[in-house]
This record gives structure tokens, sequence and C-alpha cells, in this order.
């Protein structure tokens, strides 16, 4: 896994909110490490729950990007 998936699964491990996190379970769902990976990015699940100024939007786009050029 990239440094940005991991850096992702550590931030996620540290916060016990995430087992039940709706833009977490969606990922999951669709048998994502990310929603960043997702063809539906962004979704109005994870825009009604991450502002787009925050380091956690920026961390997806960058999951985004890295997604898009494989």
């Amino acid at each position: 896994a990239s440094d940005v998936y991991k850096r992702q699964a550590d931030t996620a491990s540290a916060h016990k909110f995430c087992a039940e996190c709706a833009i977490r379970l969606c990922s999951i769902g669709r048998g994502l490490q990310s929603c960043g990976q997702c063809k539906d990015f962004p979704c109005p699940t994870l825009t009604r729950s991450i502002r787009s100024d925050t380091p956690s939007y920026e961390l997806l786009l960058k999951i985004h990007a890295e997604n898009a050029k494989t």
C-alpha cells in the first residue's frame, strides 16, 4: 500500500467513531481502501461530512489523483 493509504489507515484506527463512519462504511461496501478510489468521488456522503478545506479532504484528493493514474 502506498504511504497515502497507510497514513489514512493509521489516522482511522486512532478514532473510535470511524467504526460507524458513513464514508468508511461506504468504501468498505464498495471493496475500496478509501473513498478517494471511488468513481463517484466526491459524492454527497463525503461532502456532507468533510469540508473541502480540511487536511482529510486534501488526503482524499491525493488518493483520488493517485488512483486515476492507474
